[in-house]
C-alpha cells in the first residue's frame, strides 16, 4: 500500500532536518486550522447573536400587532357603546319633541277656542 503507512516510520534516506521542516510545516498547517476553527466559531457565535436580535425584534412586532389588534377591538367597542348610547338620545328626543309639538297643538286649540 503507499501513502503514510508505506513511508513509515522512516523512507530510505529521510534526513533528520527534512523531518523537521516537515513538522514545522504541519505545525504551521495545523496552526492555521486552528485559527480557521477560531475564525468560524467567532462567525458562529455572531450569527447566533444576530439571530437571537432577529428573533427579539419579531417577537416584539409580534407583541406590537396584538397590542393594536386588542386596542382596535376595545374602540369598536367602545364606538358600539357609544353608538347605541346617541341612538337613544335621539330616540329621548324624538319622544321629547313629539311630546312638545303635543303640547303646542293643545295650547293653540285652547288659545283658539
Amino acid at each position: 500500500s503507499s501513502g503514510i503507512n508505506a513511508e513509515w516510520p522512516l523512507r530510505p534516506g529521510t534526513k533528520k532536518n527534512d523531518l523537521e521542516k516537515e513538522i514545522r510545516e504541519l505545525d504551521s498547517r495545523q496552526k492555521q486550522y486552528v485559527e480557521q476553527v477560531d475564525e468560524l466559531t467567532r462567525e458562529v457565535k455572531s450569527l447566533d447573536v444576530q439571530k437571537q436580535e432577529e428573533l427579539s425584534k419579531i417577537t416584539e412586532l409580534k407583541n406590537n400587532f396584538e397590542a393594536i389588534k386588542s386596542k382596535r377591538t376595545q374602540l369598536q367597542d367602545s364606538f358600539a357603546v357609544e353608538e347605541e348610547r346617541i341612538k337613544d338620545c335621539v330616540r329621548t328626543m324624538k319622544g321629547e319633541q313629539a311630546a312638545l309639538e303635543e303640547n303646542l297643538k293643545t295650547l293653540e286649540h285652547k288659545v283658539r277656542h
